[in-house]
Parts: C-alpha cells; structure tokens; sequence
C-alpha cells in the first residue's frame, strides 16, 4: 500500500494497538462476543464504553504482528489491518468485509472520497466496499425503501409531525445486514449518519457523532444476523394474549359516553376488539396546554371515577390504554408538583423540548414543553410511581408518544429506550412481566426490548400506506418484531378522513399485521364508512381473533432463528433476488405471505411467491402454485391477498 490515511503502531511495553493520524493516538482493541461476532472499539483509552442497551460481554482478543499486518484471531474470524491503512473481516477464509480504498488526486495528493477509518475530537468514521449489485437493509424504521443502497441516512431519531414519506423517523437503529453474508452495528447513543452507496456509489460510509468508534461486526445469514443483535440488546419478550387482539383508538375520545357508544357499536355489529386506548382528553389538565404535555392526572369529569370507568370496559370485554408523553407544561399546578424531576439547564431552569421537524427550520421552538429526566434516579423512580399507581386503578398500558426532542448529541436517541424502559417497567412490576406490554413511537437500539410500537403519525394517503408499509418491514429487518400503524392513516393535511377504499385496503393488512390498532384524527369505527366497511371489518375482526394462537406460536418457533413475526421476503429467501428490493409484501409466521393492495382504484395486484408451492387463502378452489414467479391476483377493497405456503 503506497499510501497512509492512518498508521497503526504497537505499544513495545503493553503490547496495545496504537491508531495514529497526525498527532491525534487512539488505543485499538477487538473482542470475541461468541458465534463469530467481533468488536472494534477504538478510544482514547482503555476505559469502558458501554451504552446502557448493551448486554452481555465480550473477551479481549490479542493482536499477533505478521510484518506490516496486524492480525485478531478468534476462531474461524480474523480481523487483519495494515500497519499504513486499511483491514479486511474474514470468516472461514471468506472475505466478508474490506476497507474502503476510493481516493481522488488532489493538488496536495491523494484524498479519501470516504475515510476508510478515522477517529477525531467530534466524530469516528469507517468506510467499506460494496459488491456492485448489493443491497443493504435496517436501519430501523427508515420509510419509503426497504433497500438503502443509495441513501443517506441520517440516525437522529425525529417527529416527521404527520409524514412517514421522508426520511425523517420515530426510530432509528444503527443496525445494517447484507444478504452477502455480514452485518454491522454501530453501539453508540450518538446519531449516526450512514452513507450507503450515495456519495461514492460503490462505498458504505458510517460517521459515528462520537469520539469513538464502537463496531460490532456481525455474521451470518439475515436471521442470524439479529439473533447476534438481540444477544447484544436484548431478546423481545412475547406480549400478552390480549395485546394480540383489535385496538380501538381515536384521536381524541372525549368522555366516557362517547367510549360507550363505540363499544355498543362493535358488539351490535359483531366487530371484535380488545383494547380501548385513550388519547390526551383521559387527563384533567389537557385543554390548558397548547402543547401536549402529560402529568398522569385522571379526567374524572370526562370519564367518571377511573376504577369504575376501568371496571366497566373489563365487563365489556376491554382493557384500558393510556396515552402519554415525557413532556410537562410549564406553567400552572402540574409544574409546580413536578418541577423538581424535570430536566435543567445550568441555570437551573427547565430545558424545553425540541420541536418536531427539528433541524431544518419548519418549527422553531416548541413553548412550555419540560422534559422528565430519565437519568436522575429520584425522577426515574417517581415517574414509575405515577404509571404503577395508574395500573392499580386499572390501566393495562401506555401510549408511549413523542420523546423525539430531547436535546443533547449524547442523550438525544437514548432517551427514546430510557423512555420506554422506564414506561415498561412500570406496567411490569405490578402486573408481571407476562403481562407487561406498550405502545410505543420512539425508539433506539434496544427498543425490541419492550413491546410494541407504531409507525406513527402517518398520512391518510395511498403512497403514505405504501411508505409505511416499507418502514414497518425495514424495522422488522432491523429486530423489532412487534409493530403496527394507524389503520387508515393518522392525518389528511385537508382533515378529510380517508375513503372507504383506502380504509379498507388499509384494514386488510392492518388486521395481518404483529399489532394491530385502528386510529386517527377522525373516527375510524367502520360504520362511518357504510355497511361495506362495516360487513368487511366484521370478517377481518374475527379473521384477527383466529390468528392470535398462530402468531404466539409463530413468535415461538421463529425468535430462536432471529427472525420477526411479520418481515420483508428477503430475510427467508436472501438468495432471491425478486425479494431484494420487494418493500410491498411480507412473510407472516412460519408459512403465510400478505400482498396488500396499495395502490387506489386497483382491482388487485401482481404478487411475487418465492420458493415453495402457495395457495390463495379465501378461495378453496384457488390452485396451487409454484414459486419462483409473479402471479396476478384480484381482490375487492376489504378481500386481503393471502398465500399460505404449503
């Protein structure tokens, strides 16, 4: 190699691996995880980097130098650097992983397009080839495309505020996996910018807005792959029995009549559900904040007394969820009781939360809005207080919304799994751990620990359907097996509620989803979509209720193989290259795929079946087919297109 981006130099006394680039010396170590997993982690010093959502431990593996090559062994792994630049990840002598070496000639000599490997006071960066045709998923919940070759990503957790057609997201995870054989995940708290194939077109670059770069290298097949990843943060637990069922929401139900009036709609229709899940207008104080903030106060005036209110939806056959967020109003009784468990700033007073969309100047700021301080164990403690004490009075689980605009590179992507730990663990430790589950929007590394989630505030649109449907499968390819969305959408921009047609087509996968839960700015029980709406719901609801033991079992059998619930076809057929960039299907348990239909006024669509022999679902004289090839289906608004794979 005639050219040096970065040196590696060894310590004659310790025998450590010194990074050198200019006068700037970082110490190198690499650690076996087991199953073939390597850790890079390259720091100032040989003090512990542990982010909280990592679990488990690793065994330092000693450096050997073969001449100008520095060489860690495990096993069948081998890490090899060069002295002057560049390293190279092998298993069982295959080479998964080099170096990026793409340099331009300058005046002052070469220069990288991409670092290959560099560490400074702000940042770290490594930079590696891509074969020419190769995809890349995760990601975490990233809209729009299930592959990213081609996308610059920016891992800073956001509210896209009623959009998942950018590239804004709720949740991001620094997890990324090739069907070529590797993965790799960066463990950090710090926001990631992953540069896959855009600025050089054959090169992933990963800037880590960190002083250090903590790299695990992980190999295997798609399921394997997150397997390594849930060692490494945690396994996700399967959600209770009821969890599984129908969720009936609205933004906003504003009283207990109105609660009823659904619940008697549903049982005169024969719709089933299991959860009724209260937005804003359960908590007493709502109409005097302009923003919405949260101080875990019961609305008796809108809903009665909250044991009796909880006791009548157990008669009716529901359980309760609330909403929340982790902001507190500044002003008023509610600031004055919480004060001291807020956030502070080093004057003393309270840091306001960011506003959605922040970064790029829609909103300026957001008024009023203090954050919960989730690192301080006092505040940690009393706010659990305040969600067990809602779950004796009868509450099942939380809406976990918003926590996207804490400030801070540091602590603004964990504070989302903070969050949602914090509001776990509160509905565990009264109910018990196989009754806990929520209902969350936020989400960093580690959030698969504590299920479920939404994909947010999506638009009432065909393309936003389409888009959240890409992110809901690139968070499956990223781990999370637990998600859903708004069924219907959340928003139109004109607040016009969607069509009969979208709601349907909407209603078909949303039933076939993990979770699933009808939700929006206006109501989205079916009879205020006529009795088509209503009769076709009717089938899907009970259609639901029957797949609840397929998807206990399903989670069951698949979790030990890494592989999600409900995920994109190229996680069971990486071979396949129909499945590559396939972000408008999905394979659900062991042997069903769901096609929606995602576009408005088909009467169908083409569907692409892998490997095997399918049947239609639906149809009991449908033939049987061969995989391999694209089939034309039809399907009226509210039919969902369903193989089974025999």
């Amino acid at each position: 190699m005639s050219f040096s981006y970065y040196t590696l130099e060894q310590n004659g006394e310790t025998g450590d691996v010194i990074y050198v680039r200019g006068s700037r010396r970082y110490l190198l170590r690499v650690e076996d995880w087991g199953e073939g997993v390597l850790r890079i982690l390259i720091q100032e010093n040989k003090g512990e980097h542990r982010p909280p959502f990592l679990e488990g431990r690793g065994r330092e593996i000693p450096p050997r130098i073969e001449g100008e090559q520095i060489l860690f062994a495990s096993g069948d792994c081998k890490l090899l650097f060069h002295r002057r630049g560049g390293w190279r990840w092998y298993l069982r002598g295959r080479l998964l992983l080099q170096e990026a070496d793409e340099f331009y000639m300058s005046f002052g000599g070469p220069r990288p397009v991409v670092p290959p490997l560099q560490l400074s006071r702000e940042h770290s960066d490594v930079s590696f080839q891509l074969e020419a045709d190769e995809p890349v998923y995760g990601g975490g919940e990233t809209f729009g495309y299930l592959d990213k070759r081609g996308m610059r990503l920016d891992l800073r957790i956001a509210d896209p505020c009623c959009l998942t057609t950018t590239d804004y997201s709720y949740k991001n995870i620094p997890l990324f996996w090739s069907p070529r054989g590797w993965g790799i995940f960066a463990c950090t708290n710090y926001p990631v910018i992953a540069d896959i194939g855009a600025t050089s077109f054959t090169s992933f670059h990963m800037k880590v807005l960190e002083p250090c770069l903590d790299l695990f290298l992980l190999p295997g097949g798609p399921g394997e792959i997150v397997d390594h990843y849930w060692r490494l943060t945690g396994k996700p637990p399967l959600p209770p029995e009821w969890g599984l069922g129908i969720w009936w929401s609205r933004c906003m139900y504003q009283n207990a009549a109105e609660v009823t009036e659904v619940i008697d709609g549903l049982e005169k229709n024969g719709i089933k559900g299991s959860v009724i899940s209260l937005d804003p207008m359960w908590l007493k104080h709502k109409k005097e904040w302009k923003w919405d903030a949260c101080d875990y106060v019961w609305n008796e005036a809108a809903f009665g007394p909250m044991e009796e209110f909880t006791a009548f939806l157990a008669d009716r056959g529901f359980k309760l969820c609330l909403w929340e967020n982790p902001y507190v109003w500044l002003e008023g009784e509610s600031f004055e009781n919480l004060k001291p468990f807020l956030m502070k700033g080093s004057g003393g007073e309270p840091i306001r939360a960011e506003p959605p969309l922040c970064g790029r100047g829609f909103v300026n700021e957001m008024e009023f809005q203090g954050i919960w301080d989730l690192f301080s164990p006092e505040s940690w403690e009393k706010r659990k207080q305040l969600l067990s004490g809602l779950v004796r009075r009868g509450a099942a689980t939380f809406k976990a919304d918003y926590g996207e605009g804490v400030p801070g590179a540091d602590i603004h992507n964990l504070y989302a799994f903070l969050y949602l730990k914090n509001t776990w663990e509160a509905v565990r430790d009264v109910n018990g751990e196989g009754e806990a589950m929520i209902w969350g929007r936020p989400g960093w590394s580690g959030c698969q620990r504590f299920p479920g989630c939404w994909a947010g505030d999506s638009q009432s649109t065909f393309p936003a359907m389409a888009s959240t449907l890409a992110g809901c499968l690139s968070l499956a390819a990223s781990g999370v097996p637990w998600w859903s969305h708004d069924i219907g959408g959340f928003h139109h921009y004109r607040e016009m509620p969607p069509t009969p047609e979208l709601y349907l087509r909407w209603a078909e996968w949303g039933v076939l989803s993990p979770l699933a839960r009808f939700h929006g700015t206006t109501p989205r029980e079916p009879w205020h979509f006529g009795n088509r709406a209503v009769e076709a719901v009717r089938d899907l609801s009970r259609i639901r209720c029957e797949l609840i033991p397929f998807l206990q079992d399903s989670f069951r059998s698949l979790t030990p193989r890494g592989l999600p619930v409900a995920r994109p076809l190229v996680m069971d057929h990486p071979g396949d290259r129909n499945t590559w960039r396939l972000s408008t299907e999905y394979i659900l348990g062991e042997n069903l795929l769901v096609a929606p239909v995602l576009e408005e006024g088909a009467k169908g669509r083409d569907v692409y079946l892998p490997d095997g022999k399918w049947q239609r679902q639906g149809d009991p004289e449908s033939k049987m087919l061969s995989g391999g090839d694209w089939v034309e289906c039809e399907s009226e608004p509210g039919d969902p297109i369903l193989f089974e794979k025999k």
